[in-house]
């Protein structure tokens, strides 16, 4: 059986940011990864979007009130391909490397 790749979108610049990135802590932890790979994607209250598994990507996960995005995570930033728009890559801190995520 292959895997379904799963993003999951959380955060952004909303008051509601902290509860999306619990919820989508929770929903990440519970998939059944016989069945999904997946990707949590985290949007700063900046507006910057990180992704990663979620034990590198969200700091403090357990306490509502401290939940956040460890700034130091791979960015995502839009890209362009043969086939046009709709590729996102994943850029990491202090890297050159970038890896191709959709």
């Amino acid at each position: 059986m292959t895997k379904v790749k799963l993003g999951i979108l959380c955060g952004g610049r909303s008051g509601e940011h902290e509860v999306s990135l619990r919820s989508a802590d929770g929903i990440y932890r519970s998939l059944d990864r016989a069945r999904f790979d997946p990707l949590l994607v985290a949007i700063g209250k900046d507006g910057a979007w990180r992704a990663g598994p979620v034990e590198a990507l969200l700091k403090d996960a357990h306490d509502p009130a401290l939940i956040h995005i460890d700034p130091n995570a791979p960015l995502v930033i839009p890209a362009r391909s043969a086939e046009g728009e709709g590729r996102c890559l994943l850029l990491n801190a202090g890297d050159t490397h970038v890896e191709p995520i959709a």
